[in-house]
């Protein structure tokens, strides 16, 4: 029998990231998304354009959209005797992707800076340009090359150390994160995060619904929000997740469509006190 061995090199980076999150404390609230514009805007654009576009794009241009709405969310902590906060003024998405290496599969993670001020087809690029990169060779993913690399005991340091500027953790982790499991059939993913908000995608689905009082079946995804409770409260939290399911079932994550909306008094967004009152990849 085999003993034990050191960690393997492509899982370090992911155990240098699980130590350092232990730090937040997280809470988690689950929304059903209506997810039947997205997918018709997807099936359009495939057969009108040939373009693909990956309903984890939808997801971070409409969370980059509802955190414009509250920006108070958009913010970190720093843990620890002194704990320091910072409201970012920038929003920044991190994105999972599935890669291999050496014949071993993993996850990776990308990054859309600035993804309040990209449109859904600017998101879609970096995401296809981080997912179709090779990771030996994609200067994005130089820093996890290097953790590979260093000693255990080292690299945890090294990652901690990149971490401990609030500004410089929003630029390499995002000031959110979306991760998906959507491409099987999961219902609900409850991720772990080093990011104040993270999202987790579950698979899309028809499901029965009540519409106007009516049964009808409706292309349906559970979409799961871890927040760091040092951050927000659970009022916040809930007001901008039910601000992002707005957002993804109106169809606003396209410029057009937020035009319209925003001339339409019956689907814009709801008054803020009223908010606060009641194969995927």
């Amino acid at each position: 029998m085999r003993g034990s061995l050191l960690l393997p090199a492509e899982r370090r980076p992911t155990y240098y990231f699980l130590q350092y999150a232990k730090r937040f404390s997280p809470v988690y609230l689950t929304a059903e998304i209506d997810m039947g514009r997205a997918r018709a805007h997807r099936a359009q654009a495939l057969a009108t354009t040939g373009r693909r576009f990956s309903y984890v794009s939808y997801i971070i241009r409409s969370v980059s959209l509802a955190l414009q709405r509250y920006p108070e969310a958009n913010a970190s902590v720093r843990h620890g005797f002194l704990p320091r906060f910072t409201q970012h003024p920038r929003i920044h998405a991190k994105f999972t992707v599935d890669k291999a290496s050496a014949g071993r599969r993993f996850v990776a993670a990308g990054l859309v800076l600035d993804a309040d001020r990209a449109e859904l087809v600017e998101v879609q690029a970096r995401v296809d340009y981080i997912r179709e990169g090779s990771f030996e060779t994609l200067d994005e993913f130089k820093n996890a090359r290097l953790l590979r690399k260093l000693p255990l005991g080292i690299g945890q340091w090294v990652y901690n150390a990149a971490l401990s500027s609030l500004d410089r953790r929003g630029r390499l982790q995002g000031t959110f994160m979306v991760t998906s499991l959507g491409h099987r059939p999961i219902r609900d993913f409850l991720p772990v995060s080093s990011s104040t908000l993270c999202f987790g995608m579950g698979a899309i689905e028809p499901r029965p619904v009540v519409v106007d009082g009516e049964i009808a079946i409706r292309e349906m995804m559970n979409l799961s929000f871890a927040f760091d409770n040092a951050v927000l409260d659970g009022a916040l939290a809930a007001d901008l997740l039910t601000e992002v399911k707005h957002v993804i079932e109106r169809g606003e994550w396209d410029s057009a469509a937020l035009l319209d909306e925003a001339s339409s008094p019956r689907l814009g967004p709801a008054p803020r006190d009223f908010q606060q009152t009641g194969e995927q990849r």
